[in-house]
């Protein structure tokens, strides 16, 4: 990794989407570059970080995205390189907040009645392909990653 703009620190989360993470996790057990393994660890840790957070880093007020449920194995991976319970339970925290989702959990089904339709049904309004790609395989990685730090307590597990 190399910065490109002297003024901009970079960011893309189209690479965190598609399974850049999943091909370094794999790759860091063959890699063994001090100066990569650092500079990933703490992209992963900056990742959604406060602008005053990265500015202490780098100088520059700028955040690396917004850290939502489809990018907290960036946290997760953290937390289980520094053994970091904060950063675990900040992970699991954003994985499961009901402020991500529209209608306040992941999978809640509502009735939806014709005219609508043709026919009543049961639909699930947060299911799309991307999302539901994303979810799954955010819990994988976080079942892999933090699975012993997933909270025993959840409004989600009461559903």
């Amino acid at each position: 990794m190399y910065q490109l703009n002297p003024d901009d620190i970079g960011v893309s989360h189209l690479s965190i989407l598609m399974g850049g993470p999943e091909v370094v996790f794999e790759m860091n057990k063959y890699f063994k570059d001090a100066d990569w393994q650092r500079l990933w660890l703490q992209y992963c840790e900056l990742y959604g970080a406060s602008k005053e957070t990265t500015a202490a880093v780098f100088q520059k007020s700028v955040a690396l995205n917004e850290l939502s449920p489809h990018f907290t194995r960036l946290p997760a991976y953290v937390a289980m390189q520094k053994k970091d319970v904060t950063m675990a339970k900040k992970a699991w925290d954003i994985f499961l907040s009901p402020k991500y989702y529209r209608d306040g959990a992941p999978f809640n089904a509502k009735s939806v009645a014709p005219p609508s339709v043709l026919r009543p049904l049961r639909e699930i309004s947060n299911v799309s392909t991307n999302s539901t790609a994303q979810w799954c395989l955010n819990a994988i990685e976080l079942l892999e990653l933090i699975g012993d730090y997933m909270p025993l307590e959840n409004a989600l597990w009461q559903k």
